[in-house]
């Protein structure tokens, strides 16, 4: 088992490094919820002041509401993002490592990409090549598996 080193050379046992992480981890997400509990409550506190002062109830003043609330409250959508598996054995948890990180760089690669092709001429539709004969979708960038 790799052991860590504090500044007073004192061995931290992994395992006991990932509980803490854990931890930390579900405190952040109770707090979370609690925030979002007190943000439901003060939207809800909110609509029923503003049914009164309006003289409707707080269902008809909800169906006027584009989008619903409910929809805007949300926390957890489902993502286009691809689960990461972990390399290393760790304690089992609760919520999933994301690669987010990679999708502003993608964002970016393909937005360089574009305006590279665009400068040198390149016509939606028409082939790449000094004179079109090449192939008329852009090239797709992959990504390199032993990165």
């Amino acid at each position: 088992m790799r052991q860590i080193y504090t500044e007073k050379d004192q061995p931290i046992d992994r395992v006991n490094e990932l509980q803490a992480l854990i931890s930390f981890y579900k405190q952040k997400a109770k707090e979370d919820q609690t925030n979002c509990d007190n943000m439901s409550r003060a939207v809800h506190e909110q609509v029923k002041a503003m049914a009164r002062h309006v003289g409707q109830t707080e269902d008809e003043l909800r169906r006027h509401i584009d989008p619903p609330l409910e929809d805007d409250m949300l926390i957890n959508k489902p993502s286009a993002l691809p689960y990461v598996d972990a390399v290393e054995e760790a304690i089992e948890t609760s919520f999933q490592a994301l690669e987010i990180a990679n999708v502003e760089k993608f964002l970016r690669d393909m937005k360089m990409v574009t305006q590279m092709l665009t400068r040198t001429g390149y016509q939606p539709g028409q082939g790449l090549g000094k004179n079109s004969q090449g192939i008329i979708e852009p090239p797709i960038i992959r990504d390199n598996p032993r990165k």
